[in-house]
């Protein structure tokens, strides 16, 4: 199938999968688009999600438990605050790597 149809079948699918009522993950739906079948990361078809949120502009929430269709105002801001609070602990995690690579690295060259 091609990428342009992909996408529309995944429209299709997410349509029906609202965040008030339930997700759909992208295992599920590589499995019922048959989309790359060995792929045990399904990165294929998060890409494919990806570019039907970008070119179809359906406002696409996903967490651990899937996929789904924001419907309301309520699951928009959930979400927003979801997507700050994740970046907060990213920028959290790479100062800390940061930091320690600088330690460690400075440790280690200090010994050769």
């Amino acid at each position: 199938m091609d990428e342009n149809k992909l996408i529309e079948e995944i429209k299709e699918i997410l349509l029906k999968h609202k965040c008030s009522e339930k997700r759909i993950t992208s295992g599920e739906i590589a499995r019922r688009l048959n989309i790359d079948p060995d792929d045990q990361t399904t990165l294929r078809t998060r890409n494919l999600i990806r570019k039907t949120m970008e070119e179809t502009g359906l406002p696409i929430a996903a967490n651990s438990k899937g996929y789904c269709i924001i419907t309301s105002e309520d699951e928009y801001k959930n979400y927003i605050n979801n997507l700050r609070a994740r970046r907060k602990g990213i920028k959290e995690r790479m100062s800390l790597v940061e930091e320690n690579w600088k330690k460690y690295d400075e440790k280690n060259n200090n010994k050769k």
